[in-house]
């Protein structure tokens, strides 16, 4: 008797279970759809940590140590953009449902920095010395008048000390600085130079402040700071103020360049 009172119980028991599942699915489906995938590099290996988000930019997701991901969005087709440090950014049409691979690739951009000191050509991470590093883009970005104004605006370590006697005037010498000015006074008069200025390499030759602030930033290919006392073991006692490295766009064999550029 006791054994068919069990089995009479058992039904009710699958009952109950089946009756927790329909409001737990009817609560997903509230929530939004689930969307899902996996990201890989260019040989196929799983990327962990990659940021995926909306369209919004709101982010919905972070891939697992399998390079997984899921997201749960309110509607049907949605656009997903997936972000990793050295890698493009990919944007995906998505639909629930399916399941996606995000396949990302490298940005030879990044992952190709260097240092132009402008004797040696090295890469970002093998050079000890304190640099920053800009491209045309970047101090176009920025500003399209004055090369060294864009710089000042990305780099706050390279100063432009406003001079109010000057007023307005057009070809008044710019007072530039890296890391701070000198406390010492009566040393412009010793000199005769500004004793903050620091030093300008041209594609590899000493040039004037005059002669980059005259610069067209069309011409400019990339600009480098360097800051410490590595670029004093470079440049000598000429470069304790810093040294700012410009290098221009080499003109390419056997073509003919002609370039227009107008600013309103």
């Amino acid at each position: 008797m006791g054994a068919i009172v069990g089995f009479l119980f058992l039904p009710q028991v699958v009952f109950a279970q089946e009756g927790k599942d329909v409001p737990q699915q009817v609560s997903n489906t509230s929530k939004g759809q689930l969307y899902r995938g996996v990201v890989v590099d260019d040989d196929d290996q799983p990327l962990v940590g990659v940021t995926v988000t909306d369209k919004s930019g709101r982010t919905v997701a972070v891939t697992d140590v399998n390079g997984e991901f899921k997201a749960m969005l309110s509607t049907g087709r949605s656009t997903l953009t997936f972000s990793y440090v050295g890698m493009r950014k990919q944007v995906v049409r998505v639909e629930p449902g399916r399941k996606y691979t995000v396949r990302m690739q490298s940005d030879a951009h990044q992952l190709g920095e260097t240092v132009v000191t402008g004797i040696y050509t090295r890469k970002k991470e093998s050079f000890t010395g304190s640099a920053s590093s800009f491209r045309q883009e970047d101090l176009k970005a920025v500003g399209n008048q004055n090369v060294l104004q864009s710089l000042s605006a990305l780099d706050p370590s390279f100063v432009i000390a406003e001079n109010n006697l000057m007023g307005s005037n057009p070809n008044a010498t710019m007072k530039v600085s890296i890391n701070g000015a000198t406390s010492i006074n009566g040393l412009s008069d010793a000199y005769g130079t500004d004793p903050d200025r620091p030093l300008f390499i041209l594609d590899g030759f000493e040039t004037t402040l005059e002669r980059i602030s005259d610069l067209s930033m069309d011409r400019v290919e990339s600009i480098t700071i360097l800051k410490d006392a590595a670029s004093t073991a470079i440049y000598g006692s000429k470069a304790a103020n810093g040294v700012i490295v410009v290098e221009t766009k080499k003109p390419e064999a056997g073509k003919l360049r002609f370039t227009y550029n107008g600013n309103f």
